[in-house]
């Protein structure tokens, strides 16, 4: 009586890894198409001032999904709470953009991320920001990050606040 065993390891491992060849090269094809998350501000040294809303700050990012929306966020540190926040909050938004069909976007920093946030004034009745009871973030190195939306994927790097000269 010639009985074969029902399961036989070496044939059953080439059909596991012949049928899932197809899923990980497809994988590594989309992941060279976007490739790896970046994101590069410009410049990379600031000092907050008024001036950032004549030329604010902008960023270049790449390796996200297609047509996403992508968020760029300033971490702040901890123990730093923002004027007008009710609890400390580990990043703020400061730019938004959509991806192009490379998964590339430009953006530059919202005016209102600006004055809230950077320079973070106070607001008069009328809704004008009151500069003269502005409290700029502190100098240090703060880290910056842009998330797809869609995708979750992340691309994180520095950014310098330097003092203001007096």
């Amino acid at each position: 009586m010639n009985e074969r065993p029902a399961f036989r390891p070496k044939k059953s491992l080439a059909v596991i890894v012949f049928c899932t060849l197809p899923l990980v090269f497809e994988g590594l094809f989309a992941w060279g198409q976007s490739g790896v998350p970046s994101l590069d501000p410009s410049p990379k040294q600031i000092v907050v001032s008024p001036e950032l809303l004549k030329d604010p700050p902008s960023f270049k990012g790449s390796g996200f999904k297609a047509g996403e929306a992508v968020t760029v966020e300033l971490g702040l540190p901890q123990g730093l709470k923002l004027k007008g926040m009710t609890q400390e909050e580990p990043w703020v938004g400061i730019a938004f953009a959509k991806a192009d069909e490379k998964g590339e976007f430009q953006c530059k920093t919202a005016s209102t991320a600006i004055l809230n946030w950077f320079l973070q004034v106070d607001w008069t009745a009328d809704g004008k920001p009151d500069m003269t009871k502005a409290v700029p973030l502190p100098p240090g190195s703060y880290r910056v990050r842009a998330v797809g939306m869609d995708s979750d994927v992340v691309a994180e790097t520095g950014l310098e606040i330097l003092s203001q000269a007096k």
